[in-house]
């Protein structure tokens, strides 16, 4: 299941990496960073760290080196969106959406995380219940 979600977000993140570099100009005009773009792209990265790195360096190392790829993306995403939903002007629509899928790709890699997290760590208890 990892592997697949692990292709969804590369798809996603790509996606969003290529379109908000064609929305350039607009994110320049609106003062908005432009390194939003390469921060999508890492967020596989992060999605492959949470899906390889348990196994090598332990649950918390992954969480910590894969939350590390999220964090540019969501902090700059968050930032783009309040930038944009201030122009007030319809030019700003198509990035502040690619912003918004930026933010929640993030969101939907932690929280897949966590829950995968929550369900290892209850079965693993489940099975032996004085472990």
């Amino acid at each position: 299941m990892g592997i697949v979600f692990l292709v969804f977000v590369i798809a996603i993140s790509l996606r969003s990496a290529l379109n908000l570099w064609q929305q350039r100009a607009i994110l320049a005009e609106f003062k908005v960073s432009g390194t939003l773009a390469f921060a999508a792209a890492l967020y596989p990265i992060g999605m492959a760290c949470f899906v390889v790195l348990p196994y090598t360096i332990g649950v918390v190392g992954a969480a910590l080196v894969g939350l590390a790829a999220f964090a540019p993306g969501l902090v700059l995403s968050k930032q783009a969106q309040n930038k944009l939903q201030r122009a007030g002007t319809d030019r700003v629509k198509r990035a502040e959406e690619l912003a918004a899928t930026v933010f929640m790709t993030g969101i939907g890699c932690i929280a897949y995380f966590l829950v995968g997290l929550g369900i290892s760590v209850a079965s693993e208890y489940s099975a032996n219940p004085f472990h």
